[in-house]
């Protein structure tokens, strides 16, 4: 399917829906989400995807296999922030929704998007990696404004790689106080 119908589709426009209700943003229906992700560095085995159609088809959500390579290989991974480049073939999000709360439906949406993450572990990057527009709470986030980096390092590493200290020092000389936080922001790393 094209990028336009597939963006249709996630955002939760009703069967139907054309270009232009997405481009006159009609309101959609409220959504509650949950996403997890993953990159791979080494191609999944046939018998690996077999296991993973079986833990698949036990729930309701979906995959998003995102492709690299060809000119994201080429950039250094500290030229930016975004540091998943070479070596890296794809990324996974792992998405579960449901339209409306209820603690059956969510309970059961977690529980699915829980046993895929726990089943592509092994077959992951080592050390496990994150892309950070999929943010995950459920990898740690900060419980009060005064996180230390020491602390928020084993989530910040998974988003930035080796780039989050020098992103923590950045932060640091733009913003030393962490006025400008949320549970996943990068916090100040001084001298």
């Amino acid at each position: 399917m094209s990028w336009i119908d597939t963006k249709i589709r996630i955002d939760h426009y009703r069967n139907g829906s054309t270009i232009q209700d997405f481009l006159e943003r009609k309101v959609k229906r409220p959504t509650f989400y949950k996403v997890n992700s993953d990159y791979v560095t080494k191609p999944l085995s046939k018998k690996v995807l077999e296991g993973l159609w079986n833990v698949f088809n036990s729930g309701f959500g979906l995959m998003i296999f995102t492709p690299h390579g060809e000119k994201v290989s080429e950039i250094l991974e500290a030229a930016t922030p975004f540091p998943h480049r070479k070596g890296y073939l794809y990324n996974i999000q792992y998405f579960a929704m449901w339209l409306k709360p209820n603690q059956t439906v969510e309970q059961t949406k977690l529980e699915w998007i829980n046993g895929i993450y726990d089943y592509m572990g092994e077959f992951v990057s080592k050390p496990r990696t994150a892309y950070l527009n999929s943010r995950d709470l459920d990898l740690e986030k900060i419980l009060n404004e005064n996180e230390k980096y020491s602390e928020a390092k084993s989530w910040g590493e998974m988003y930035f790689g080796s780039n989050f200290e020098k992103l923590a020092r950045v932060k640091y000389s733009v913003d030393p106080g962490n006025y400008f936080t949320n549970e996943q922001s990068i916090p100040p790393l001084g001298p």
